[in-house]
């Protein structure tokens, strides 16, 4: 009977938290790329004293069409800890990869504010399809949440199916989509449309690696922080496969990105070596 009446007021507690909401709000938001280093730098930045991460790394708030057209903002509130709970003057964030890609996700964003900043996190773009896939077709495979995601196209079949549907112009209709994500000029315009350039932080995948404690600084005077020393995280090494193994694939990805990267670098006013 006790648990019985415990079950109860904690389900009209978490019904009330959702009708009337908390104001936890984000301060900033990395919104992407996937595969390009956004869960190391989400789990980095907890380590500083005067930011605060949301309950889970991907909320997939503002990329779902069932969400929108809203008024209110509480469900998406009760994914941050509750104020009191937050230390005085600390920054609240978040981190889903799909808010670069999806369209009409900026938008969303600019209207539940305008002043929040933004953080883009870009990898090449062939070496991005190249993880992704091997997260589709070896992450997926048998995990217990997410078997429903596995792709069982090799990566050649997989990359040429894409290929030749944007030929033929149709954008949006391969799932998942390896070699579209990799597109970013588009993506970032997007962002440009609606946000101050001083509001967006852009970075290279590489740069979290090779110069950890200058990409820290410079994420901290963004966001207006004291730089803090926040240690490296351990690598991943469940790799399944290396691009040693997808030479060919990789040319090919290569050459057909050469001309959305220039793309990019005239749109950032900033060149990488891919």
């Amino acid at each position: 009977m006790v648990k019985q009446i415990l079950f109860i007021l904690r389900y009209i507690f978490r019904k009330s938290i959702v009708f009337f909401g908390h104001y936890s709000r984000p301060g900033f938001l990395i919104v992407g790329a996937q595969k390009a280093g956004t869960s190391a730098l989400f789990e980095i930045l907890k380590q500083h004293p005067d930011i605060t991460g949301s309950h889970r790394k991907e909320i997939h708030f503002f990329d779902h069409d069932k969400n929108f057209p809203r008024k209110t903002y509480h469900t998406y509130h009760t994914y941050f800890p509750f104020p009191h709970l937050v230390p005085k003057g600390n920054l609240l964030f978040e981190a889903t990869p799909s808010y670069l890609y999806r369209p009409g996700v900026a938008k969303r964003i600019f209207d539940y504010n305008p002043e929040i900043k933004i953080i883009i996190c870009l990898r090449e773009p062939a070496a991005r399809a190249l993880s992704a896939w091997i997260m589709f077709h070896y992450g997926f495979k048998d995990h217990a949440k997410y078997s429903h995601l596995y792709d069982p196209r090799s990566f050649n079949e997989a990359i040429a199916q894409e290929l030749e549907m944007l030929k033929k112009n149709k954008f949006g209709v391969i799932r998942p989509p390896y070699i579209q994500t990799g597109i970013y000029h588009y993506q970032i315009e997007e962002y440009f449309k609606y946000f101050p350039k001083k509001n967006i932080l852009i970075l290279e995948h590489r740069e979290l690696r090779d110069c950890h404690v200058e990409t820290i600084n410079l994420i901290c005077d963004f966001l207006s922080l004291p730089q803090k020393h926040l240690p490296k995280l351990e690598k991943n090494t469940s790799v399944k496969a290396t691009g040693n193994d997808y030479a060919e694939e990789l040319l090919v990805l290569n050459e057909f990105y050469k001309p959305y990267n220039e793309k990019l670098f005239e749109l950032i006013g900033k060149r990488y070596n891919w």
